[in-house]
């Protein structure tokens, strides 16, 4: 009986996949775990979170797990965009060591090994484009040797012709091949320059190779992407121009309503920013004349009030007018004049002034 309640109770511990943690040490478990998480290592660190959780199942150790569930989310988010972005460098070496530092401390993270299984495929994709490269070489340098052996030939008398090729004609035929089934590779991939490269050089080795279907699909598949980048285009150049409209309707309403309200320094700076965005609007040529016709008329205004103030011997006061009128024409050189004029009248006005108060001074001690 006892035997067989010892082996109940075992069972029972396998099944429930209890770990002997004695709660005198769940602070030294807990320092270990906050340890493994200052370093990231997360694989570690997230079987010692549910290793506590599963053995005391309290709600402070199941948030503990959630919070370390939530820096490895984190840091498998963090590591996978640095990743990617050695990928879009083509850093390879670099993006290896990063992939092999991460998955050893969380070989968990989805999107680190969705970084990785994009690693090995691009890294794939551009061994295959550097090889083909290398059998485009050594297919161009087949021909140029071809070639110098005919002008070799074409010099020397023999008694029967050789044959153009240097290398068997098999062998030029499994070039040719090998070309081939690069080409539909990279078409595959959607490099159709290389795609091109590729089947021009294998019908130049081998004509009777039938790529005339392949060749096809690829002038086809070209077609369709010059088609799919004018359309972008057309789309990008549609949006521009809506957005031009736009802004030409805000800044012209702007504008108006400071014409209206007869603030034209602010109407001014307006029409400023429409010219800047379309010089050739009808909007803008309007509101321009608009603007010079009430900036003319108002200009005028002042400076006959200015004049009368002048005439009635008020010279501060027509000096602040006509400044006034120079803020909305700072190039008027008739307001300058004004201005000026009147200032020296101002101040030989105030030196009779000081003078005769000097005298009254004088003749009072």
């Amino acid at each position: 009986m006892n035997r067989f309640t010892i082996l109940l109770l075992m069972l029972f511990a396998v099944i429930s996949g209890c770990q002997i943690l004695p709660a005198k040490n769940e602070h030294r478990q807990i320092d270990e775990l906050d340890a493994l998480r200052s370093l990231n290592e997360y694989d570690k660190a997230l079987a010692r979170a549910r290793q506590l959780k599963n053995y005391f199942n309290t709600p402070t150790h199941k948030k503990l797990l959630q919070d370390v569930r939530s820096e490895a989310d984190a840091y498998d988010e963090q590591q996978a965009s640095k990743v990617q972005a050695k990928i879009i460098e083509q850093d390879w070496g670099g993006a290896y060591k990063l992939l092999n530092e991460s998955l050893r401390k969380y070989s968990g993270g989805e999107k680190i090994q969705a970084a990785e299984r994009e690693f090995i495929n691009r890294n794939a994709v551009s061994l295959r484009e550097l090889y083909a490269r290398m059998l485009l070489a050594k297919a161009e340098w087949l021909l140029q040797s071809e070639k110098i052996q005919q002008a070799i030939n074409a010099t020397q008398v023999r008694e029967k012709p050789e044959s153009s090729n240097i290398l068997p004609s098999p062998e030029r035929k499994a070039i040719a091949q090998q070309l081939f089934d690069f080409g539909k590779a990279a078409y595959n991939e959607g490099n159709l320059n290389l795609a091109n490269d590729l089947y021009t050089m294998s019908d130049r080795l081998d004509p009777t190779l039938d790529i005339g279907r392949a060749r096809a699909q690829l002038d086809q598949l070209r077609y369709q992407r010059i088609q799919e980048q004018q359309q972008v285009q057309q789309a990008q150049q549609q949006k521009t121009r809506l957005q031009t409209q736009r802004r030409i309707k805000k800044l012209s309403n702007e504008t108006e309503e400071y014409l209206r309200t007869g603030d034209l320094v602010a109407a001014r700076v307006w029409l400023s920013k429409l010219r800047a965005t379309d010089r050739h609007s009808k909007e803008y040529e309007k509101l321009r004349k608009k603007l010079t016709e009430k900036m003319s008329s108002r200009i005028d205004t002042m400076i006959q009030r200015g004049n009368t103030l002048y005439s009635n011997n008020r010279y501060e006061e027509a000096i602040l007018v006509w400044k006034n009128a120079l803020e909305l024409d700072p190039n008027n050189s008739k307001i300058q004049a004004n201005i000026a004029r009147a200032e020296r009248i101002l101040k030989r006005l105030n030196e009779l002034e000081r003078r005769e108060s000097n005298s009254d001074a004088a003749q009072q001690r």
